[in-house]
């Protein structure tokens, strides 16, 4: 039985330093990935032919949209744990969410095939 212990141990170290180097600042690495992004489309717009600028921009885009699909889940990840917490009850929290899906759920108006409201 401690063999078995010591190497569940051993095991629960690798999904934590796996999570620490992949997902730490998620935020951070998000924003630098756009930046970076951004950053090299200038530089394309001065030198367009540039077939390695070209690849950069490629391998930077493909980059960020990792981040940014990483960043998006780590946020709805984030949103789901507040709720689970605050949940139902009465908070402003709650309060906000409820208005916020209201306003998203509003019809403004109303257009027939014809284009008359």
């Amino acid at each position: 039985m401690y063999i078995v212990v010591q190497k569940l141990k051993r095991m629960q170290q690798r999904p934590k330093d796996f999570n620490k180097r992949h997902f730490s600042q998620i935020e951070e690495r998000f924003h630098s990935a756009q930046q970076q992004v951004q950053e090299i489309k200038m530089e394309l717009q001065k030198a367009p032919s540039d077939h390695q600028l070209i690849q950069k921009e490629v391998d930077a885009s493909t980059h960020y949209k990792k981040m940014k699909e990483a960043y998006e889940s780590f946020i709805f990840q984030r949103t789901k744990i507040q709720w689970l917490k605050e949940g139902d009850s009465n908070t402003r929290f709650f309060h906000r969410s409820i208005r916020r899906r209201k306003f998203q759920q509003r019809v403004l108006e109303i257009i027939d095939k014809n284009g008359v409201i």
